[in-house]
């Protein structure tokens, strides 16, 4: 992903990052600080994710917290992990629609949907997913792209 004289040589990282993190590690290893809340006048919106470049230089072992959640959504399937749980939505034709919970710990290939025998983690799961579309105000398309 990236090449830099101050990177700790080869590594496989196990734990999640998200495309949110891009911009914020772009930013910390040019030496620039996001403009938030203000740029010459103009309102700037925070940026999601965690800069990687600690953890690229050999600082730190993780990123983000145990318990944080990253989100995302892309023509219509969406998904959201927190900790070990995930949970992944494709809509029609590719599923019902509904969410399904999978314990990645166990399940890295998420083939194992436990939505029944855990329906308090799907719910908090679920509540998740509807803060992170108010937050970043995600339209889901009333049908998903085939892509």
């Amino acid at each position: 992903f990236m090449v830099h004289p101050k990177i700790a040589g080869k590594r496989v990282h196990s734990k999640p990052l998200g495309v949110m993190d891009v911009m914020p590690t772009i930013l910390d290893v040019a030496g620039i600080k996001h403009p938030a809340p203000l740029y010459k006048g103009r309102t700037v919106v925070n940026m999601l994710g965690s800069s990687l470049w600690p953890m690229l230089k050999g600082e730190s072992d993780q990123t983000h917290p145990d318990n944080y959640v990253i989100a995302r959504e892309l023509f219509g399937k969406r998904a959201l992990q927190q900790g070990d749980w995930s949970i992944v939505s494709l809509g029609k034709p590719w599923d019902d629609g509904d969410w399904r919970l999978y314990n990645l710990a166990e399940d890295i290939s998420q083939r194992k949907n436990l939505s029944k025998e855990n329906p308090r983690v799907l719910n908090d799961m679920e509540q998740l997913w509807k803060q992170y579309q108010l937050d970043v105000n995600v339209i889901m398309p009333e049908q998903p792209s085939p892509y």
